[in-house]
């Protein structure tokens, strides 16, 4: 394993596996995942949407 340094004012939960559990559900992190994931998507969508019609827009000699 690689040793590194995290500095510990960016450690949120260390050697407590009760409350690392209980974090994810009353941190929101369940609730708020498929919204990101959702949002992630529909990004992606009209990105690839916005390149579909400018490659239609496109004229080849």
């Amino acid at each position: 394993m690689d040793k590194v340094l995290i500095p510990w004012e960016n450690v949120l939960i260390y050697r407590d596996f009760d409350r690392c559990r209980r974090w994810t559900m009353e941190g929101g992190f369940a609730r708020m995942y498929p919204l990101q994931a959702c949002v992630r998507l529909a990004v992606k969508l009209d990105f690839i949407t916005a390149l579909l019609k400018n490659r239609s827009n496109v004229r080849v000699p």
